[in-house]
């Protein structure tokens, strides 16, 4: 016989025992993927796919928390800016009272000089 190709390749079903031999070949080279995983040697295919998506829902991770922070610190800034408008704003209308209760005092002292000097005219 020519071998079975591989897993039955030429129509035949797989024995018995070529499926045994198959489980125990994908059972150690799990247990070697494991083992070479925990002495930091880049692992086979599995492991391999599910490092590469933890590291990529890392990434995903961070790059939120940067996003994150970065809309914090504009919405921090855009405050800031508000509250030295309202300040100036404020400061203006204190500046605006002061100007208008001195005209309405200048007004008042002119009316009493006028008045006076009519009183001192009779």
């Amino acid at each position: 016989r020519g071998g079975g190709g591989g897993g039955g390749a030429g129509g035949r079903p797989l024995s018995a025992a070529q499926q045994m031999q198959m489980m125990m070949q994908q059972r150690v080279q799990k247990i070697q993927d494991e083992e070479d995983e925990a002495m930091g040697i880049a692992p086979s295919g599995d492991a391999q796919l599910g490092q590469q998506e933890e590291q990529r829902r890392e990434h995903q991770a961070r790059q939120q928390q940067e996003e994150e922070e970065e809309a914090q610190a504009r919405q921090h800034k855009e405050q800031q800016q508000q509250r030295a408008r309202e300040q100036r704003e404020a400061q203006q209308r204190r500046m605006d009272d002061e100007r208008r209760m001195e005209r309405e005092q200048q007004d008042a002292l002119q009316r009493q000089a006028g008045e006076k000097r009519r009183g001192e005219q009779q």
